[in-house]
């Protein structure tokens, strides 16, 4: 027999060995594994409205970093153009990384409330994992628990850290002036 024909021959029957193993190894009725559930997170964001809860935190903050933007505005003009071009791009880079971990922030207290829910699921009817709907190509409608989870969110008040402070210290005195 050919070499080379037998190794091909031998790396098909492993495949063939392997995807029988898997196929067979997908029946959860026979492994008494609890099943994979998924969440479209997506519909859960928006229909339990943490979507429009962090928005709305996000608009305050928003404010906030524009009230230290004008604040810092002030101090310009004190100084000469030079140092006026380079406060401005300090405190633009500043006040645009204060948002850019807001934002992360934020998301993370989304995210903390969902997987809290979905965690609570999973106590009370068991299941290897809950998966985001958008990893799946298909999920089958029993697969998909996302209406009760929505049901657990219902009424939940997200809890977001409080609005950043924003200090500018003047040239003049060195004390930080803050925005509330």
């Amino acid at each position: 027999m050919n070499t080379g024909r037998f190794f091909r021959l031998t790396k098909k029957a492993i495949a063939f060995v392997l995807a029988a193993g898997l196929v067979a190894g997908c029946n959860e009725k026979t492994t008494g594994v609890e099943p994979v559930k998924f969440v479209d997170m997506e519909k859960l964001l928006v229909d339990s409205g943490l979507a429009e809860q962090e928005a709305a935190h996000l608009r305050l903050v928003n404010e906030r970093l524009q009230q230290g933007a004008e604040l810092a505005g002030k101090q310009y003009s004190t100084m000469d153009e030079e140092k006026v071009n380079l406060a401005r791009q300090a405190d633009g880079q500043i006040l645009q990384f204060q948002w850019q971990a807001e934002q992360q922030n934020a998301r993370k207290a989304v995210l903390a409330a969902v997987t809290e829910a979905a965690m609570s699921w999973q106590d009370e009817h068991g299941a290897v994992a809950i998966l985001p709907r958008q990893a799946a190509l298909t999920v089958a409608k029993d697969a998909d628990i996302t209406d009760e989870i929505l049901v657990k969110l219902k009424n939940h008040n997200v809890k977001f850290n409080s609005l950043p402070e924003v200090a500018i210290k003047s040239e003049e005195q060195n004390t930080p002036v803050t925005s509330h």
